[in-house]
């Protein structure tokens, strides 16, 4: 069983890994990645280590930019009240200080501008290391593959997207950098948030967060691939499940190309248009049309409870289009497998879908616990003679249990194939 996670890991990884960061929607997600590898792992091939530096990059850019424009904004309207030395007095006198520096100095109090205090000068510090990291790798990740492989590979519509704003981001961080305040000694930055953290204002916490993942990545860290990770280290640490729910993404999305579709990344899914018909493609992203108004009268609670199926594709069509969600599990316990089953069906409830499907690579049939567990194994025993299997609900709706399992094959070339081969063929009965 661990060795079919590890070539299950290996193909996943060579497959999918450069796409890993390719849509992230907060920076928690680079943040998560920091720590150990649990066993079974593997290395990430070095292509995609290439790729998820710049793309681990691209995110300080932003976050380092967004620090930058709240922190413009606080000093444009903000001043402390701060203690100055100087030969002359602009301010309260105070004597005890001034005892111990006169006659060169007095020491006095008086309101500054903000800008005139450390953080800023610090901030300026972060900035330029994040941009000389970012922005320098980014000429050497293009020559990796050529502008060529990204425009041909539908695939790589991410990676172009993503590619083109951080171009963008570097000039804009160019720019932001000459409006922060210059100096030659700032001190040393991780002790001055240790000793003053809390009081620091939240900018200055999001540069740092962003510098110092800029500052990981700048050594050369190992990227592993891992069913599991440990807080503690130094890797950059890639989860089996997150690459398999990737995996799932991009043959959606290679199947679409296939039938013809043109694809363009937006802010959180993939607009796929063909002869004047669109479909939406999100990755765990929710949708309008959840049946969830409000938590105690609280809809903003109630926003956030909403499903988000790991894959949904959604038909514009404004006569009725339909709706497939996926939900994809990385796992051989009966009791997960079981538990996705109930999920999709719970998604398809929500958000009035269609179809489910329920994608995993196997199941340990010694590993079943109760009687939901049994059933899994009966429909596992459908599953593997044929790839898949269907559920018909009574209102004639479909849930598909497909096998789509990695580690069939040493060869990630014929992973994809088979894997692609099956899940078109149900693709196809339900989207033209």
């Amino acid at each position: 069983m661990k060795r079919l996670y590890s070539i299950g890991l290996r193909n996943l990884s060579d497959i999918v890994a450069k796409y890993y960061l390719a849509n992230p929607h907060t920076f928690r997600i680079i943040e998560g990645m920091l720590g150990n590898a649990g066993e079974p792992a593997v290395q990430v091939n070095e292509t995609a280590r290439h790729y998820l530096s710049m793309l681990s990059l691209d995110l300080t850019v932003k976050r380092t930019i967004e620090a930058i424009k709240r922190a413009i904004n606080d000093y444009v309207v903000g001043r402390e009240f701060r203690l100055e030395r100087g030969q002359e007095i602009w301010g309260a006198l105070d004597v005890p200080r001034t005892v111990a520096t006169y006659p060169s100095l007095y020491s006095y109090l008086t309101y500054v501008p903000s800008n005139a205090i450390p953080e800023y000068a610090m901030l300026r510090k972060m900035a330029v290391f994040v941009k000389r990291v970012a922005c320098k790798s980014l000429p050497s990740t293009i020559a990796l593959v050529g502008d060529q492989a990204l425009q041909e590979n539908p695939l790589n519509i991410i990676l172009r997207e993503i590619i083109g704003r951080m171009r963008s981001n570097c000039v804009t961080l160019s720019r932001k950098i000459n409006e922060l305040p210059r100096t030659t000694s700032v001190g040393e930055l991780s002790s001055y948030v240790r000793t003053r953290g809390p009081y620091l204002p939240s900018w200055f916490h999001g540069a740092y967060k962003a510098y110092s993942i800029a500052r990981r990545v700048s050594g050369n860290p190992n990227y592993k691939a891992g069913m599991s990770r440990r807080f503690e280290g130094k890797d950059f640490v890639l989860l089996g499940w997150r690459l398999y729910e990737l995996f799932i993404m991009l043959l959606v999305l290679d199947i679409f190309a296939e039938l013809g579709y043109s694809a363009k990344l937006n802010d959180n899914y993939v607009e796929l248009t063909r002869r004047g018909k669109t479909i939406r493609l999100l990755f765990n992203g929710q949708l309008d049309s959840s049946i969830i108004k409000s938590v105690d009268g609280d809809e903003t609670i109630a926003a956030s409870i909403r499903g988000r199926p790991d894959v949904s594709i959604q038909d514009d069509n404004p006569n009725g289009g339909k709706l497939i969600v996926i939900d994809g599990k990385f796992s051989r316990y009966p009791a997960y497998i079981t538990a996705g089953r109930f999920k999709v069906m719970a998604y398809m409830y929500e958000y009035n879908a269609d179809l489910g499907m329920v994608m995993f690579p196997g199941l340990n049939e010694s590993r079943k616990y109760d009687e939901e567990d049994e059933a899994t194994a009966r429909l596992w025993m459908k599953i593997k003679n044929k790839g898949y299997s269907e559920i018909v609900l009574s209102n004639e709706k479909r849930i598909y249990m497909v096998r789509l399992d990695p580690g069939l094959s040493e060869d990630p070339g014929q992973v994809w194939r088979d894997s692609r081969k099956t899940l078109e063929k149900l693709l196809r009965r339900h989207v033209t």
